[in-house]
Protein backbone atom coordinates (compact mmCIF):
# COMPACT_ATOMS: atom_id res chain seq x y z
CA UNK A 1 0.00 0.00 0.00
CA UNK A 2 1.45 3.77 -0.50
CA UNK A 3 0.72 6.12 1.60
CA UNK A 4 -1.50 9.05 0.40
CA UNK A 5 1.12 12.76 0.08
CA UNK A 6 -0.46 15.20 2.84
CA UNK A 7 -2.99 17.78 1.09
CA UNK A 8 -2.19 21.28 1.28
CA UNK A 9 -4.75 23.70 3.06
CA UNK A 10 -5.81 26.73 2.24
CA UNK A 11 -4.31 27.90 5.50
CA UNK A 12 -1.47 25.73 5.27
CA UNK A 13 1.88 28.17 6.14
CA UNK A 14 4.38 25.26 4.82
CA UNK A 15 3.76 26.52 1.06
CA UNK A 16 6.37 27.62 -1.13
CA UNK A 17 5.04 31.38 -2.28
CA UNK A 18 5.96 32.91 -5.26
CA UNK A 19 9.05 35.08 -5.60
CA UNK A 20 9.45 38.59 -3.71
CA UNK A 21 8.65 41.21 -5.90
CA UNK A 22 10.37 44.76 -5.76
CA UNK A 23 9.60 47.95 -7.65
CA UNK A 24 11.65 50.87 -8.58
CA UNK A 25 9.83 53.52 -7.61
CA UNK A 26 8.37 55.11 -10.79
CA UNK A 27 8.94 58.75 -11.85
CA UNK A 28 5.57 60.15 -10.78
CA UNK A 29 5.49 57.99 -7.42
CA UNK A 30 9.10 60.01 -6.53
CA UNK A 31 7.49 62.89 -7.17
CA UNK A 32 4.84 62.42 -5.52
CA UNK A 33 6.53 60.66 -1.94
CA UNK A 34 8.83 64.22 -2.03
CA UNK A 35 5.33 66.31 -2.32
CA UNK A 36 3.72 63.89 0.16
CA UNK A 37 6.43 64.13 2.80
CA UNK A 38 8.09 67.59 2.47
CA UNK A 39 5.31 69.52 0.60
CA UNK A 40 4.14 71.04 -2.69
CA UNK A 41 6.92 73.74 -2.01
CA UNK A 42 9.57 71.35 -2.43
CA UNK A 43 10.51 70.68 -6.21
CA UNK A 44 12.15 67.80 -7.86
CA UNK A 45 14.55 68.66 -10.70
CA UNK A 46 16.78 66.72 -12.95
CA UNK A 47 16.30 64.26 -14.87
CA UNK A 48 15.23 61.00 -13.98
CA UNK A 49 16.62 57.32 -15.33
CA UNK A 50 13.44 56.08 -17.72
CA UNK A 51 10.89 53.82 -16.60
CA UNK A 52 11.00 50.42 -18.50
CA UNK A 53 7.96 49.99 -20.52
CA UNK A 54 6.77 46.40 -21.86
CA UNK A 55 3.86 46.63 -24.40
CA UNK A 56 3.49 50.29 -24.03
CA UNK A 57 2.90 49.66 -19.29
CA UNK A 58 5.30 50.34 -17.16
CA UNK A 59 6.97 47.03 -16.28
CA UNK A 60 6.86 45.94 -12.69
CA UNK A 61 9.02 42.98 -10.58
CA UNK A 62 11.80 41.65 -9.87
CA UNK A 63 13.32 40.84 -13.34
CA UNK A 64 12.46 44.58 -14.30
CA UNK A 65 13.85 46.77 -12.11
CA UNK A 66 17.46 48.55 -12.33
CA UNK A 67 19.57 51.87 -11.64
CA UNK A 68 22.55 51.93 -14.07
CA UNK A 69 25.54 54.20 -12.90
CA UNK A 70 24.00 57.04 -14.92
CA UNK A 71 20.91 56.43 -13.16
CA UNK A 72 22.73 56.23 -9.96
CA UNK A 73 23.95 59.90 -10.46
CA UNK A 74 20.98 60.97 -11.83
CA UNK A 75 19.43 59.76 -8.72
CA UNK A 76 22.00 61.24 -6.38
CA UNK A 77 21.86 64.83 -7.35
CA UNK A 78 18.15 64.80 -7.50
CA UNK A 79 18.47 63.92 -3.63
CA UNK A 80 21.07 66.52 -3.27
CA UNK A 81 18.76 68.42 -4.47
CA UNK A 82 15.59 68.27 -2.42
CA UNK A 83 17.66 68.05 0.54
CA UNK A 84 19.24 71.55 -0.11
CA UNK A 85 15.98 72.49 0.04
CA UNK A 86 14.55 71.25 2.84
CA UNK A 87 17.28 72.01 5.09
CA UNK A 88 17.28 75.62 3.52
CA UNK A 89 16.49 78.74 6.08
CA UNK A 90 13.20 79.16 3.20
CA UNK A 91 12.07 75.72 4.64
CA UNK A 92 14.28 74.19 7.74
CA UNK A 93 11.44 76.12 10.38
CA UNK A 94 8.58 73.92 8.89
CA UNK A 95 9.99 71.05 7.69
CA UNK A 96 12.79 70.06 10.36
CA UNK A 97 11.17 69.69 13.77
CA UNK A 98 13.48 71.31 15.79
CA UNK A 99 16.20 73.55 16.33
CA UNK A 100 20.08 72.51 16.99
CA UNK A 101 21.94 73.68 19.93
CA UNK A 102 24.42 75.74 17.48
CA UNK A 103 23.81 76.39 13.40
CA UNK A 104 27.63 75.47 13.33
CA UNK A 105 27.83 72.38 14.94
CA UNK A 106 26.21 68.99 15.61
CA UNK A 107 23.11 68.00 17.60
CA UNK A 108 22.83 64.21 17.60
CA UNK A 109 19.53 64.56 19.45
CA UNK A 110 18.02 66.74 17.01
CA UNK A 111 19.24 65.44 13.88
CA UNK A 112 18.39 61.78 15.03
CA UNK A 113 14.46 63.19 16.13
CA UNK A 114 14.61 64.75 11.70
CA UNK A 115 16.23 61.87 10.30
CA UNK A 116 14.23 59.59 12.82
CA UNK A 117 10.53 61.01 11.27
CA UNK A 118 11.22 61.43 7.91
CA UNK A 119 13.10 57.89 7.58
CA UNK A 120 9.94 56.39 8.63
CA UNK A 121 8.00 57.86 5.68
CA UNK A 122 10.47 57.69 3.09
CA UNK A 123 11.58 53.84 3.93
CA UNK A 124 8.06 53.16 4.36
CA UNK A 125 8.88 51.58 7.53
CA UNK A 126 10.87 52.43 10.99
CA UNK A 127 14.25 53.12 10.83
CA UNK A 128 16.33 50.40 12.40
CA UNK A 129 18.45 51.46 15.29
CA UNK A 130 21.55 50.92 13.53
CA UNK A 131 20.31 52.76 10.37
CA UNK A 132 19.18 55.96 12.39
CA UNK A 133 22.92 55.56 14.36
CA UNK A 134 24.12 55.29 11.01
CA UNK A 135 22.55 58.67 9.64
CA UNK A 136 23.36 60.65 12.21
CA UNK A 137 26.85 59.48 12.14
CA UNK A 138 26.99 61.30 9.01
CA UNK A 139 24.95 64.30 9.68
CA UNK A 140 27.39 65.01 12.65
CA UNK A 141 30.79 64.19 10.41
CA UNK A 142 29.29 66.37 7.92
CA UNK A 143 28.52 69.32 10.30
CA UNK A 144 31.71 68.90 11.79
CA UNK A 145 33.26 69.30 8.49
CA UNK A 146 30.95 71.92 6.98
CA UNK A 147 30.72 73.83 10.34
CA UNK A 148 26.95 74.22 9.25
CA UNK A 149 24.42 71.67 11.11
CA UNK A 150 21.70 71.91 8.06
CA UNK A 151 24.23 71.51 5.46
CA UNK A 152 25.19 67.85 7.60
CA UNK A 153 21.58 67.35 7.65
CA UNK A 154 21.01 67.92 4.61
CA UNK A 155 23.91 65.76 3.60
CA UNK A 156 22.29 62.64 5.71
CA UNK A 157 18.61 63.27 4.39
CA UNK A 158 20.33 62.99 0.63
CA UNK A 159 21.90 59.31 1.59
CA UNK A 160 18.24 58.41 2.76
CA UNK A 161 17.03 59.41 -0.62
CA UNK A 162 19.65 57.18 -2.77
CA UNK A 163 18.65 54.63 -0.50
CA UNK A 164 17.60 50.99 -1.80
CA UNK A 165 15.22 51.22 0.95
CA UNK A 166 13.57 54.31 -0.51
CA UNK A 167 14.01 53.83 -4.64
CA UNK A 168 12.62 50.16 -4.52
CA UNK A 169 9.57 49.66 -2.87
CA UNK A 170 9.35 45.78 -1.04
CA UNK A 171 6.48 43.98 -1.60
CA UNK A 172 6.72 41.79 1.79
CA UNK A 173 4.37 38.56 1.40
CA UNK A 174 4.16 36.82 4.80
Amino acid sequence: MVAAAPLLRADDSTGQGGDAVVRRLTQDQYRRIIADVFGPTIKVGGRFEPDIRRDGLIAVGAGAVSVTASGFEQYDGIARNVAAQVVSAQHRATLVPCTPKSATEPDDACAGQFLSSVGRLLYRRPLTNDELSGRVQVASAAATKLKDFYAGLGTSLATLLVSPHFLFREENVE
